[in-house]
């Protein structure tokens, strides 16, 4: 095992205390559900409004529980920072603590016995050697990293610049090519594009499997995913998503990223800080989390008491400010909070990155990355190694044996991780603090230390970046067109769920977040002007009649189910079935787990888009075209009412 004390680093050290109250203090902005006690109803407001109606009395006039959410009032509602509707703390329980059906939920305690014989199993193929050993620490900390394979790094960077050529999807500045989501104009897979040598040498060696193999502590690791992203040098897009501190989604299978990040345009490493994470020993604590909104860890303060309870817990950051060469993270991120390059206003580098991600064949709803004629193609063409092939697909249609190949491939391997000891990188070179369970910090690098928390906690939050709007105008539409893409990216909360039935839903959800604005802004606009006219203005006191009734928007998701249900009965268009389940899960989380404004106001937007979709791909039965046409409009109108009645009350309380 590596010796991970950070005693010989020749740097000051020095003690932060933080507010063990801070995340109680933050919470107490939650809105109150069941046994929580009311808001003190405030004095009345006797502004005056067109109908000659004080404020407070439309706010009661409105009722909530008759026109959209089953609350008490409607001030408990007013949104502040994303907050779930229960108390988020301990995610990072003693695997001792957990009672027994907890702990049969996960596999990686379940079946440790078979995992630390298969990364036995590694070792030895891998030989006595430092690669060896990163990877041993890698498995306890839930991280490791190496720098890149040079030799084919300018055959890679050519191949990565087509790719962003011809597939990109930008939004902002940003831009991002998901091979898992199909071109939303011609419908074309584009997990095929892999299949080159350029990114097969270089991003999926057989040395990058044997590292998803050790990490996951399985016999069979199954590539799932891979992203190319672009990051601008400075964002101001707030915090959300991988911009701020989260888990991946998942409580229960294990799931690994392999994640590079590069100076735009080059294969040198940036000096900026690519990846930063919050490793712990995985073997003393474990993530638990019941829904997404537990996923995300709102400020440093709140990430740093909690996790200070979890053993031998540390901040890195991952940046290469002596070398050139870009360094290869390989992170559980199921299990260890991260979050990625968002830079400070004073940063200058532009970044390129690419990320693999990683799951176990036992996962249960896995399914091979590429076809069968696919991969019989590209195996014909001399592209793919035994090794790649089982991970790309080959796991299902040839039955293979991950160990058998792993030791047919062992000179190979034992050759490549003997030349990868001299690229490991050592956590202790990327630590910049680490935590105490006191609630103290010892900084190891404190300058980088202050840099970093300076800019996380400099983020804005995405809804404050948001324009108000208290009205809706036709000839104001670019205020409403940042609106509703802003809300696009916003946080929604499904339930995470032992059977991981949750991740059905994410490809269909990640399938419309990605649009374009143009994509997203013109058939929304165009259902508006139908509706509301190109001239109507839209006032508070109008929105009401506008608004649906919760259940109306229920049922429109029932609808939407059953329709992608009959459209797909042989189950095998997996965006098909993925909307299905999207659908499916916004029935409970729309009126359960909605717990803000902005979240059941993107949970509309998303609605709307599924309704949308169903016309565009032409699967609606005659007797149906009706009631998804007026559904469609309904929606529509309830977004753009529900977010001018919750901006208004939210001005109101302010």
């Amino acid at each position: 095992m590596f010796n991970t004390n950070l005693n010989n680093i020749n740097s000051t050290i020095k003690k932060v205390t933080y507010n063990k109250n801070a995340i109680n203090s933050d919470l107490s902005l939650m809105p109150k559900k069941n046994n929580g006690k009311e808001e003190k109803p405030k004095k009345e407001n006797t502004t005056k409004n067109k109908t000659d109606l004080p404020i407070n009395a439309m706010i009661k006039r409105l009722n909530i529980k008759n026109i959209i959410f089953k609350q008490p009032n409607i001030h408990n509602m007013i949104a502040d920072k994303f907050k779930s509707n229960h108390n988020i703390k301990h995610r990072f329980p003693k695997i001792g603590s957990l009672d027994k059906e907890i702990k049969q939920n996960y596999k990686q305690l379940v079946n440790i016995n078979e995992i630390n014989k298969q990364r036995d199993f590694l070792s030895k193929t891998i030989g006595d050697n430092s690669f060896s050993k990163s990877l041993e620490q890698g498995a306890k900390f839930g991280i490791s990293a190496v720098y890149g394979n040079s030799s084919y790094n300018k055959e890679f960077q050519s191949f990565f610049d087509e790719i962003m050529t011809s597939s990109v999807k930008k939004q902002g500045q940003y831009e991002k090519v998901d091979f898992a989501i199909p071109d939303s104009k011609t419908g074309k897979d584009k997990k095929e594009l892999l299949l080159d040598s350029r990114f097969l040498k270089a991003k999926l060696s057989d040395s990058d499997i044997i590292r998803a193999s050790y990490m996951l502590g399985k016999t069979s690791p199954i590539l799932t995913n891979c992203r190319f992203m672009h990051n601008p040098p400075s964002k101001s897009d707030g915090k959300y998503r991988e911009w701020m501190y989260h888990f991946d989604n998942s409580n229960y299978a294990e799931e690994l990223k392999l994640i590079s990040t590069r100076k735009a345009g080059t294969m040198h490493a940036n000096k900026e800080q690519c990846l930063a994470a919050y490793p712990y020993d995985t073997t003393q604590n474990i993530r638990f989390t019941q829904d997404e909104a537990s996923t995300k860890f709102s400020t440093f303060n709140e990430i740093s008491t909690e996790i200070s309870q979890a053993k031998n817990a540390s901040y890195i950051v991952v940046s290469n400010t002596k070398g050139t060469e870009p360094i290869n993270v390989a992170i559980r991120t199921e299990m260890i909070p991260h979050h990625r390059s968002a830079s400070g206003k004073n940063e200058t580098e532009a970044r390129d990155a690419e990320l693999l991600t990683f799951h176990a064949e036992d996962r249960g709803t896995l399914k091979p990355y590429l076809s069968k004629h696919a991969l019989d193609k590209a195996t014909e063409k001399g592209l793919l190694t035994p090794l790649q092939r089982h991970v790309l697909g080959g796991f299902q249609y040839d039955k293979t044996d991950f160990n058998q190949l792993v030791i047919n491939a062992k000179s190979g391997i034992e050759e490549t991780a003997e030349s990868l000891s001299h690229d490991v990188v050592s956590l202790e070179s990327m630590t910049v603090s680490k935590f105490n369970k006191d609630g103290t910090s010892t900084l190891i690098n404190e300058k980088l230390f202050n840099h970093q928390r300076k800019i996380y906690d400099d983020l804005p939050e995405i809804i404050d970046l948001l324009p108000k709007t208290t009205n809706y105008n036709p000839n104001d539409k670019k205020t409403w067109a940042t609106v509703i893409c802003g809300l696009m990216n916003y946080d929604q909360n499904s339930a995470l769920l032992p059977d991981l039935s949750e991740n059905l839903a994410f490809p269909a959800r990640t399938f419309i977040r990605e649009r374009s604005e143009k994509e997203i802004i013109t058939p929304f606009f165009i259902t508006l002007d139908e509706v509301l006219g190109q001239k109507e203005v839209m006032t508070p006191q109008q929105s009401f009649k506008n608004m649906m009734h919760i259940d109306d928007l229920i049922n429109i998701n029932k609808e939407i189910e059953t329709i992608y249900k009959n459209a797909n009965k042989d189950k095998k268009n997996s965006l098909y079935s993925s909307c299905q389940a999207l659908a499916k899960d916004y029935q409970t989380q729309i009126p359960e787990r909605a717990t803000q404004h902005e979240t059941h106001q993107t949970l509309t937007l998303f609605t709307y888009f599924l309704l949308d979709d169903l016309q565009v791909k032409g699967i609606i039965p005659k007797h149906k075209l009706n009631f998804i046409n007026e559904s469609k409009e309904k929606t529509a109108k309830h977004f753009i009412a529900y977010r001018i009645l919750s901006q208004s009350l939210k001005d109101n309380k302010s």
